[in-house]
């Protein structure tokens, strides 16, 4: 990490918005962006004060943080829009702007200093994005997947799907899929553009990951109102309950269990502590909607009410003797203002709940395909106190969990019709 801090100046890839306006009165930096994968070593400054600490997953993304792997770390972050940014071994990466604009148009800045990141740029509407480094601009107004490395004399563009716009001096070249461009950022005016792109050791693991997510990001299961969620999809099903409304539950949890017992307060300027879920689908039902207790069923979240940004976890008709969760409490300085927290661990259990299972027909099954019973045993466990502890813990690539098949009523579509029955408002399908 010491090498990734010297080189920071020296080399960078910047993602940002088309038009990076000042801010206005209107503007807000509460973004839907979360750190969707954390495997290995991965740290994160989280801009509050605390400078880096280990990272863990689900904690937001927002303005001012950044993010550094070390040799056997990777890391993902996820955008509203289903965009991916995925940072390989040894990189380091920072975000200086993420704001939505009054005009509903999101901006993201995401500084690549040193290393490879992936991008898998869906571009979907209100979403205008480029791609800087040293004096060099690309704009991608499309949707594209390519891969970007940085070092000390050079920055390589390579294409996997779509195409690019590369300036070349006065001109402007078309780098298309399966082409590299190489920048020399020693003498700006040397751009070399080839076919063919360099194989490196991550390639597959972004591959998979782009597959897992067009998979099951499609699922009646990964439907929300709040935009799809692939882990979702992966991790738990619906069920409509009368008197209720629709609910999801994770799969294999026990009659003990709650939405609590796996988390952590993470302190963010502007916004205080946040809930972070250490589950790998622990991002939307921690984040919106509520999580609510239903006699002879358990806990589900029900993906209803505002579709703002919440801190902290909404609950609803708890069962009885059950203590909601409460944030800690920030202390002030003379002057009113909030003095920064390190990140607080509140797990009360060290298997992460949630098991993925290679098919589902409405009854739980045991999981195929070579996979562990229960996620977190073995080479994909992790103690839940350890705060971003090296092991593998995220959602598996749908190439080596095999398809999932989901049958029987469905949330949204598919499977079973239901009509007349509402949750917060949202009837059928909750799109």
């Amino acid at each position: 990490m010491t090498r990734l801090r010297a080189v920071s100046a020296l080399a960078s890839v910047t993602v940002l918005s088309l038009a990076l306006p000042t801010l206005t009165f209107a503007d807000s930096q509460i973004r839907m962006v979360r750190l969707s994968q954390v495997d290995g070593t991965v740290q994160i400054d989280r801009n509050s004060g605390n400078g880096f600490e280990k990272a863990i997953p689900n904690m937001p993304i927002t303005q001012g943080v950044s993010l550094q792997t070390g040799s056997n770390g990777r890391a993902e972050v996820e955008m509203e829009d289903g965009t991916t940014i995925r940072l390989a071994p040894d990189t380091a990466m920072s975000f200086p702007e993420l704001v939505l604009h009054d005009s509903g148009v999101r901006a993201s800045t995401a500084q690549l200093t040193l290393g490879t990141a992936y991008f898998n740029v869906l571009h979907k509407k209100k979403e205008e994005v480029r791609v800087a480094f040293a004096h060099q601009s690309i704009e991608v107004d499309h949707e594209v997947r390519f891969r970007v490395s940085v070092d000390l004399a050079t920055a390589k563009v390579s294409v996997f799907k779509g195409e690019l716009k590369i300036p070349n001096g006065v001109e402007t070249a078309t780098l298309k899929k399966e082409q590299t461009a190489t920048f020399d950022l020693v003498d700006e005016k040397q751009v070399a553009t080839a076919k063919g792109i360099e194989t490196l050791p991550t390639d597959n693991w972004d591959a998979e990951r782009s597959e897992f997510q067009k998979q099951y990001t499609g699922s009646v299961y990964g439907s929300t109102p709040y935009g799809a969620a692939p882990d979702l999809a992966y991790y738990g099903q619906y069920s409509y309950i009368p008197g209720t409304g629709y609910l999801w539950q994770p799969f294999g949890i026990s009659s003990g269990w709650n939405p609590y017992m796996n988390g952590a307060w993470a302190f963010y300027s502007g916004v205080g502590y946040s809930y972070v879920s250490m589950d790998p689908w622990g991002w939307i039902p921690y984040h919106y909607g509520a999580w609510t207790y239903v006699n002879g069923y358990g806990w589900g979240w029900t993906p209803s009410g505002t579709r703002t940004w919440q801190p902290v976890p909404r609950i609803v008709r708890p069962p009885t003797g059950f203590q909601a969760p409460a944030a800690p409490v920030v202390a002030r300085t003379s002057v009113g203002t909030s003095v920064a927290r390190p990140t607080m661990v509140v797990s009360q259990t060290r298997i992460p709940v949630g098991r993925p299972v290679s098919s589902f027909n409405g009854t739980m099954t045991a999981p195929g395909g070579g996979r562990t019973a229960t996620m977190g045993s073995g080479a994909t466990g992790r103690s839940a106190t350890s705060m971003g502890s090296a092991g593998s813990y995220h959602a598996p690539s749908a190439a080596s969990a095999g398809a999932a098949s989901h049958g029987g009523g469905g949330f949204g579509g598919g499977g079973a019709a239901h009509s007349g029955a509402s949750t917060g408002g949202h009837t059928g399908s909750p799109r």
